[in-house]
């Protein structure tokens, strides 16, 4: 798996990256397994602060509860349940006025957005919601719509995550992983906008973004380097936070640092899950 050196700005920052994709906003398991211990991410995001005010985070959460997702790609893009709505707007109430928050990101499909919206709507934070194909539909893997929507009815998240993760050239539709997490980190770190520009001067360094479960696992696999277990799968509404110091920083899941930057080149962390 390559290095992230082409993801330094001259400022060391990361810079943005293009995004020529066509679909997907891919499909999510049904399972109503939601995020085990917000408190946890509150903690780590609370220590991310005490490092200092060059310090940039990043918390991608998985978006709340939904139906089951039909094989239909016309149906796909489906809306939470009442209790997914309720969720979010519980995790946003919970951080209340407390994270200084630039910027939320958010995939343009309606369950990421909803729980963009509910979790600042909870929080009481008047920030607008940024909506990026990169984060889903297409998201940043996804180069052949059609084909990448056959694969994964074919052979489920799971498989097809794994396939992606050591490379298999027979998969079609797709980037590469690195090519599609260079894509993603670029989004998630970006900064652009007077408003965001100014925000950031004023100290606010948390960015908030809402994506996909298959998006976050080929993530996770591609930080730490392996194909990923099924019990570190992205849950509902379950996040991952990265920090950012120049061009390192880490990589907290699960309550446990997985990975770590280090001049931008990927490497595992002794404390991952």
């Amino acid at each position: 798996m390559a290095a992230y050196g082409t993801l330094t700005s001259p400022s060391g920052g990361l810079t943005e990256h293009a995004c020529h994709v066509l679909l997907a906003g891919m499909g999510e398991g049904s399972g109503q397994k939601t995020g085990a211990n917000f408190d946890r991410i509150r903690e780590n995001v609370a220590a991310s602060f005490k490092q200092g005010s060059n310090c940039r985070s990043v918390l991608l959460f998985r978006h709340s509860i939904r139906g089951p997702i039909p094989k239909d790609p016309r149906l796909r893009d489906v809306p939470l349940t009442p209790e997914g709505v309720a969720l979010s707007r519980r995790y946003g109430e919970k951080v209340g006025g407390r994270w200084p928050i630039a910027r939320v990101l958010s995939s343009p499909m309606q369950r990421c957005r909803q729980t963009a919206r509910g979790f600042c709507d909870g929080a009481g934070v008047d920030v607008s919601v940024d909506v990026d194909s990169r984060l889903g539909d297409p998201g940043p893997f996804v180069v052949q719509a059609d084909l990448a929507w056959q694969a994964y009815l074919t052979l489920g998240k799971h498989e097809l995550v794994d396939r992606l993760t050591v490379g298999d050239r027979s998969l079609r539709g797709f980037r590469s992983i690195d090519e599609g997490v260079a894509i993603l980190l670029g989004c998630l770190f970006e900064t652009r906008g007077d408003a965001t520009d100014r925000r950031h001067r004023a100290g606010y360094r948390l960015t908030l973004a809402f994506s996909h479960d298959i998006i976050m696992a080929l993530l996770l696999a591609n930080l730490r380097g392996e194909v990923l277990r099924r019990s570190l799968w992205p849950e509902f509404h379950e996040g991952i936070l990265l920090t950012q110091q120049g061009d390192s920083g880490d990589v907290m899941y699960k309550g446990s640092r997985i990975a770590s930057f280090e001049g931008l080149r990927r490497s595992p962390h002794k404390d991952r899950v």
